[in-house]
């Protein structure tokens, strides 16, 4: 059981860790495509949900099929 709960605690901390590059590239730049996430490997649909979960605002726009332009407009939260 010990080996089950490590595993989720790398899990855990690898999303993290995915999800807070995400957010730094989207505060950086403003504006990432379908391709530069692409770069932060699989699961990018699911780190895109937890920030606009925690407030984050990110709108896509539809560029051609299978790329998107999604724009960081900032946090719920901030003023």
């Amino acid at each position: 059981m010990g080996d089950k709960v490590q595993d989720l605690r790398e899990e855990m901390n690898r999303r993290q860790s995915t999800r807070a590059r995400m957010l730094r590239a989207f505060k950086e730049n403003h504006e990432l495509t379908t391709r530069d996430l692409n770069k932060f490997g699989t699961g990018c649909s699911s780190r895109l949900f937890e920030l606009r979960k925690e407030g984050h605002v990110i709108v896509s726009t539809y560029q051609s099929p299978g790329n998107y332009r999604y724009t960081y407009l900032g946090n719920k939260t901030e003023d």
